[in-house]
C-alpha cells in the first residue's frame, strides 16, 4: 500500500555487509469537519516506520486556536494484522499510558492508543497533556514482519475512513472533541499530480492537431 509517503533511504549495518533499509513517512493532520464536537481542535503530525529497527513513530502537534484552551490528551489508530506492537518511549512523560483497544465510541475499532491516562475519553478537567503549540513524540516497538508507515493508518473495525484519531480535553468553555486525522499530500507527491496533469494536457493539445 503507497498512499501519500516518502521513502528516505538510509543504510544499516547487517553482520559484515551493508544494506539499504526504507523509512518511509506519512504527514497527517486534523478533519476538523469530521470531529464529534465541532470545537476547531486541530493536530498536525507525522507517522513513520523504519523497518531496519522496526520502530513506529507518532509526532504530534497541537495546532488548535490559543483561545480554545485545553489538550490534546490520548490519540488511536490501527496495525497490520500481523504487526505485534509494544510501547518504547514518549518525549512527554506525562502523556504515555500505552492502550490496547480503547473505546474511542463513535469510532469504534482502533487497536492502539496512548494517553494522558486511562480510559482514553477521560473526564473532568485534565491538567496535562499537549498544550496548544506544543508538540510530541511516541515510539513503539513493532515485530511481525515489514511494513510501511501507511500501514498503520487504515480504518478498521466500525470507525469507517476514520485512520487515526485524536482526543481533546479541557476546553476553556469545559468542552472536549474528537478530531480524526486525513492523511495530507506531500510537496512531492503534488508535483507528480501537476506533472501528471500537464501531460495529460500536452497529449490532448497534440490530438487536437
Amino acid at each position: 500500500m503507497l498512499g501519500f509517503r516518502s521513502a528516505v533511504l538510509a543504510l544499516a549495518l547487517f553482520g559484515s555487509g551493508m544494506a539499504q533499509a526504507a523509512v518511509t513517512t506519512v504527514p497527517i493532520a486534523g478533519d476538523v469537519g469530521a470531529s464529534t464536537g465541532g470545537s476547531g481542535a486541530t493536530f498536525s503530525g507525522l507517522v513513520s516506520y523504519d523497518d531496519s529497527t522496526s520502530v513506529l513513530s507518532v509526532t504530534l502537534r497541537n495546532e488548535s486556536p490559543s483561545s480554545l484552551g485545553g489538550y490534546l490528551t490520548a490519540f488511536a489508530f490501527n496495525a497490520p494484522a500481523a504487526a505485534s506492537l509494544s510501547f518504547a518511549s514518549a518525549t512527554l512523560g506525562s502523556f504515555s499510558t500505552f492502550l490496547t483497544g480503547p473505546n474511542t465510541a463513535p469510532f469504534n475499532g482502533f487497536e492502539y492508543g496512548v494517553g494522558v491516562g486511562s480510559p482514553y475519553n477521560g473526564g473532568g478537567a485534565p491538567s496535562a497533556g499537549l498544550s496548544i503549540g506544543a508538540a510530541a513524540t511516541w515510539t513503539f516497538n513493532v515485530s511481525g514482519g515489514l511494513f510501511d508507515a501507511d500501514d498503520f493508518l487504515s480504518a478498521g473495525g466500525e470507525n469507517k475512513s476514520a485512520v487515526f484519531l485524536t482526543r481533546f480535553r479541557g476546553f476553556a468553555n469545559g468542552g472536549s472533541d474528537k478530531v480524526p486525522a486525513t492523511v495530507v499530500p506531500e510537496p512531492a507527491s503534488y508535483a507528480l499530480m501537476l506533472a501528471g496533469l500537464a501531460a495529460l494536457g500536452f497529449g490532448a493539445r497534440r490530438r487536437q492537431r
